[in-house]
């Protein structure tokens, strides 16, 4: 779920309201996307992501790590709730699948995160440039 990742660089990059909406969209994209139940990955997106933008800047530096490391605690929470929710408290898999299913593919998502981070972290900062330029010829012309 590298959608979890876009939403963390949102919300630390870009405060409590880029990550709640960013997180919205996302998961709006993820349950779409996945077929999962209704809502789920939105609720929880959203609402990790806004309270991540209110506390990350209070706390930690806005870097490319912080926002690795937020999307990270974000994705053990999502698919472990989801595991725990829809699938242990059924009887239809042991728990031991949490760690033999679940945490590897948080890893790989949390190794491929790290590109989508500093990529949309170059692209923000590409459209605040370019944003900061034309506001200036706005004013000089």
């Amino acid at each position: 779920m590298l959608t979890v990742y876009l939403a963390a660089a949102a919300a630390v990059f870009d405060g409590a309201g880029a990550g709640g909406l960013v997180g919205l969209v996302c998961g709006l994209l993820t349950d779409a996307l996945c077929g999962s139940t209704l809502l789920y990955h939105t609720l929880f997106l959203s609402l990790i992501f806004a309270l991540v933008g209110y506390i990350s800047p209070n706390i930690f530096r806005r870097r490319v790590l912080t926002a690795v490391g937020w999307g990270i605690f974000a994705d053990i929470a999502i698919q472990s709730c989801r595991f725990i929710f829809s699938v242990y408290l059924f009887n239809r898999a042991p728990f031991s699948e949490l760690f033999t299913v679940v945490m590897p593919s948080v890893g790989i998502a949390a190794a491929l995160g790290l590109p989508v981070i500093a990529l949309a972290r170059l692209i923000g900062r590409l459209g605040r440039r370019e944003s900061n330029q034309s506001m200036l010829r706005g004013r000089i012309g």
